[in-house]
């Protein structure tokens, strides 16, 4: 064999995660693969830089094809023993990845391509950290066609969390997309931020940029969705398999349709026998140490917190109205209990379902509220508002307060009803925290969800959670459409864009 020095490098993309999760078993495998190959007369340079390729390995074995039983247990070796994947063969260099033996396991047993597991490791559980990740990754995309820009966020909650702010496009109308009100409801954050990609990407040519700003507010509960994803991240867990995450995850979704039907049955609850406030980690101490002492107080059964819809005060911000009729119920003294699913659980106190308002004698809007509704505001008073779409879960319905637009011509009926039905009039009163009864152009959209999906995209097997983001993708070009025809129906200019709808 040729005596020849062969170069290997390995470069650190995402030197924090490498460092807090595979850095030192990376290390060890590495110099067990680099005393295995000096054997060979083949060196590895370790560079601990920063670049856009990946956890690479570049391997030119050109000189060593005459090694065939070499080659082959190598590249067996690489996988099975070292944790290194084979990205691609080209001429006569091998690139590899490092991912651990853990994820080279399960590449093997499923037969999947490492492209793909990382696809299907996005459909973990979306926690406040990987969210954090995910804006990352977008605002940092060298390749986008549409640049996602930083916006100044629009408020700090009582726990100290950002309400965070992006938007793209040059246009003078403003639409404001929402996500993330209801603590659980984790789908609506997930689609805002898959949303903010697909634009990004320049996959959603047919939205008008030169018209719309378009404003997202991915995360506008951030206190509920820590609430909720801590405990859900116990049992949805990035040790289970693939397929041990979509079962349970369709197991929750059938237990939760047999007690959403039985006012009696709390059989969801028994899938979570040890959820309660101790889940919180720690370094969320302040919120943490809010929600035990609502707990407490009021009593609540502990698994009831796996369906925290409001944020660490227990106030419910999709109905922190004024408007809302539960506010003077609770005022003269009622004792109110949530609807179907959530009957057991009082909403006339703190809690997972949340008061209107953290004041019993005095209406108060919320920060995350108040400061939503005056940046909506400034727009409209400036003539530069367009509309809101408001993302929840998960009825597959649209609402839309028909006392402000009255009723739409047919073609704009069309376009509403093409993926979701239209659902009350009077819901949307209140529904969007108030919004909709003041401003047109205001979308409460529950997404189509299905196999438990609406907590949260663990896994998608089925396909069934892709297919909710894909319609809802073409749904929301057809919105802003609308959106648009409806701001030139307000001007009387509406004749030309209706056409366009469909």
């Amino acid at each position: 064999m040729d005596e020849s020095n062969y170069s290997l490098e390995l470069s650190l993309e995402d030197r924090k995660e490498v460092e807090e999760i595979l850095h030192s078993q990376m290390l060890s495998e590495f110099d067990r693969l680099k005393n295995y190959l000096l054997l060979r007369n083949i060196s590895i340079n370790l560079i601990n830089n920063l670049d856009t390729e990946g956890n690479y390995l570049m391997i030119d074995i050109t000189s060593l094809e005459k090694d065939r039983d070499f080659i082959d247990n190598l590249l067996s070796k690489l996988f099975e023993e070292y944790g290194f994947v084979i990205i691609k063969k080209e001429n006569n260099k091998f690139l590899i990845r490092y991912v651990g033996k853990n994820i080279a396991e399960k590449l093997n047993k499923y037969q999947i391509s490492l492209e793909e597991y990382y696809k299907l490791k996005d459909t973990q559980i979306l926690n406040y950290d990987r969210y954090k990740e995910r804006i990352n990754r977008i605002l940092n995309n060298r390749n986008a066609k549409n640049k996602i820009n930083k916006c100044k966020n629009i408020a700090t909650t009582r726990y100290g969390y950002e309400v965070e702010h992006y938007s793209v496009g040059t246009g003078n109308k403003h639409l404001i997309v929402i996500g993330g009100t209801n603590g659980d409801e984790i789908i609506t954050v997930d689609y805002v931020l898959s949303l903010m990609e697909e634009i990004a990407n320049g996959n959603l040519s047919d939205i008008d940029l030169d018209y719309f700003t378009i404003d997202f507010f991915p995360l506008h509960n951030p206190e509920g969705f820590i609430i909720s994803t801590s405990i859900l991240d116990y049992y949805f867990h990035s040790d289970m398999t693939i397929s041990e995450l979509q079962d349970k995850c369709i197991l929750y979704k059938m237990s939760y349709n047999i007690d959403n039907n039985d006012s009696k049955s709390t059989s969801r609850y028994y899938l979570f026998d040890k959820a309660s406030w101790q889940l919180i980690p720690s370094k969320h101490h302040k919120l943490r140490e809010a929600v035990r002492k609502i707990c407490e107080y009021n009593h609540y059964q502990p698994q009831s917190i796996i369906e925290w819809k409001s944020n660490g005060s227990g106030v419910n911000l999709t109905f922190n109205s004024p408007e809302n009729p539960d506010f003077e119920r609770i005022l003269n003294g009622e004792v109110l209990f949530g609807e179907g699913i959530n009957s057991k659980v009082v909403k006339s106190m703190p809690g997972p379902i949340g008061v209107p308002s953290i004041n019993p004698s005095k209406f108060v809007f919320e920060i995350e509220n108040i400061s939503l509704f005056n940046y909506i505001a400034r727009l409209y008073q400036s003539g530069c508002y367009a509309g809101v779409i408001s993302y929840q879960a998960s009825n597959n319905k649209i609402y839309i307060n028909k006392q402000i637009h009255g009723d739409f011509p047919c073609e704009l009926n069309s376009s509403l009803n093409s993926l979701y039905e239209l659902g009350e009039s009077g819901s949307i009163d209140y529904g969007t925290s108030a919004i909709g009864s003041i401003y047109p152009s205001v979308f409460l959209i529950n997404l189509p969800i299905d196999n438990g999906q609406f907590i949260a995209p663990y896994s998608d097997i089925l396909g069934s959670y892709k297919k909710c983001i894909d319609n809802s993708h073409i749904q929301f070009v057809k919105n802003t459409n609308l959106v648009k025809a409806l701001t030139n129906i307000l001007n009387h200019e509406y004749q030309q864009d209706i056409k366009k709808i469909k």
